[in-house]
């Protein structure tokens, strides 16, 4: 709509036509706004791009020298190989100790076993060799007596034992 100034004003045309516009003013001035804001958001995704607007389509960069990589893949690998087999040594390590410990725990009662197994055989030695259990089996089984009276003494001529084993006559 076209506003006709050599005619003299109608008012509440004028009024309505003139908010009209200011609400299209303010429509393009948002525009204008995301425009920028949206420029400026590409502009740190584009290289060296020029500013465009939203009729225009984007300048994507051109091809660029890649950045050095501060680590190169191979010593990450290396690193992570590194890490991996001192985990496995670490985990097979815990497992030999644990295995070392069960073995000393079946030791140790192994041990006790024979010790207790000692004590009993020693106890039993030690009631076996009694002298009243000696006594009462060599009484019972073997029909043993202690002498009755006096122990009789004998002394013997060594020179009479020779001259007998040697076969020579014995003189009374």
């Amino acid at each position: 709509m076209k506003i006709d100034r050599t005619s003299p004003p109608d008012l509440p045309a004028w009024v309505e036509q003139t908010k009209a516009t200011q609400g299209v003013d303010e429509i393009l001035k948002r525009a204008r706004e995301d425009d920028e804001r949206e420029s400026h958001r590409e502009s740190h995704r584009l290289f060296h791009a020029r500013k465009a607007s939203s009729l225009d389509a984007p300048v994507l960069r051109t091809n660029k020298k890649a950045a050095r990589r501060r680590y190169s893949t191979f010593g990450i690998m290396i690193v992570i190989f590194s890490v991996g087999i001192g985990v496995v040594l670490y985990i097979s390590n815990i497992i030999t100790v644990n295995h070392l410990a069960a073995e000393i725990g079946r030791l140790e009662d192994r041990y006790d076993e024979i010790r207790d197994a000692e004590e009993r055989l020693r106890a039993e030695v030690n009631k076996k060799s009694a002298l009243d259990r000696i006594e009462s089996l060599a009484t019972e089984r073997l029909s043993l007596r202690f002498p009755q009276g006096q122990r009789l003494s004998i002394t013997l001529d060594e020179e009479l034992v020779e001259a007998v084993v040697e076969g020579e006559p014995s003189q009374p």
